[in-house]
């Protein structure tokens, strides 16, 4: 009988959301307090903030992980 194994690779990982303006104090935290204690989390390659859709009333968070 063949037997298959599969390695234990994680993929590279994106998420995105959208956060209203009106809480983007609280989603950043203090002196940017929330996004540097999330970058410190095992498994997490960065975050990134893209402020281009404010005008729209809200901005998207990029999470990339692995």
């Amino acid at each position: 009988m063949l037997s298959i194994h599969e390695p234990n690779i994680a993929a590279p990982l994106l998420v995105e959301f959208d956060v209203s303006i009106n809480f983007m104090g609280m989603a950043i935290g203090s002196q940017g307090a929330n996004i540097t204690s999330a970058r410190s989390l095992d498994g997490i390659k960065d975050i990134i903030l893209d402020e281009s859709t404010r005008n729209q009333g809200f901005c998207k968070f990029k999470v990339f992980s692995f």
